[in-house]
């Protein structure tokens, strides 16, 4: 991911560890090293920069508060759930909370930077919460398990929507559209959903242009025009018009290896990609990728 200023990439690693890179000059600027040493599953800045989350995939429910300026974990959050591997972290809109989910099917609240449990979404049919993100405007939170998506409504803590997609197997990401009003999701099957919020009505299936059995990863530009699909498997990224429901532009990984991890800098004009082999690569996009479409 981009810091809110674009000057410099955060990206977790297999060993337990999230690298920051200077931008500009490709540098390596820092690394924090989750005390546990175990694969970094998820990541997440606060809107204001200062805090990152760390969410370990293989350390039972462990994730982690990290003070960006000093270096230091200023909470350890611990799931209540027993073996409960971390799937997602994310930042409430105002970056007074941190959710995340675990495999045991529930997301918990933790306040920032005290790390205090403070409520928990428990999914109704139990399945494993695979990923989670907040709406823009703050009001939502999406979860995503087998097949199915639940959107909590935050301030009540209960499911305003239930969103069920029989073709889908495991909902492995989510992503609202800067207007909140459409929500994206991949599926370990290489479908790409987007659903109607307000409806909840499934208005289109973009089926994974290069057939690949896992969309690991969905965002949108910040205009909302592109989303960017990360396969897995087949080694591309693919863009896609929105309103056209067509790919606009395939990028190849360069080292072949499976991608898992994208992102848009703040006015869409570079995308960055992780792959499975550990580089992260920087595309700049071109003017009918860009957010200023």
């Amino acid at each position: 991911m981009f810091t809110a200023n674009d000057e410099t990439l955060v990206a977790g690693d297999d060993g337990g560890s999230t690298h920051f890179w200077n931008i500009a000059n490709r540098t390596l600027t820092t690394t924090l090293a989750d005390p546990n040493s175990s694969a970094v599953k998820s990541v997440a800045l606060s809107p204001d920069g200062a805090i990152l989350a760390v969410g370990d995939g293989y350390v039972y429910g462990t994730s982690y508060l990290w003070n960006i300026a000093t270096g230091k974990i200023v909470a350890t959050l611990k799931d209540p759930g027993r073996n409960a591997n971390v799937s997602s972290v994310a930042f409430s809109h105002d970056g007074t909370l941190v959710a995340t989910a675990d495999q045991n099917g529930s997301t918990y609240l933790w306040t920032v930077p005290a790390g205090k449990l403070v409520g928990a979404l428990t999914d109704p049919s139990q399945d494993p919460a695979y990923t989670m993100t907040f709406s823009p405007d703050g009001t939502t939170v999406a979860v995503g398990g087998e097949g199915t998506i639940w959107l909590w409504n935050l301030a009540a803590r209960t499911v305003s929507a239930t969103l069920s997609d029989p073709s889908a197997p495991e909902i492995v990401s989510l992503a609202f559209s800067p207007d909140g009003k459409t929500l994206a999701c991949s599926d370990s099957a290489g479908h790409i959903s987007l659903w109607n919020v307000a409806s909840g009505k499934l208005t289109a299936t973009l089926n994974d242009a290069g057939g690949s059995k896992d969309v690991a990863e969905v965002t949108f530009s910040p205009n909302g025009a592109t989303l960017a699909a990360a396969d897995l498997y087949g080694h591309n990224t693919y863009l896609w018009n929105i309103a056209a429901r067509t790919v606009t532009a395939t990028l190849t990984d360069p080292d072949s290896s499976g991608v898992t991890a994208v992102a848009f800098n703040r006015d869409g004009t570079t995308l960055v990609t992780g792959d499975n082999n550990g580089p992260s690569y920087l595309w700049k996009l071109t003017y009918r990728s860009a957010a200023t479409q």
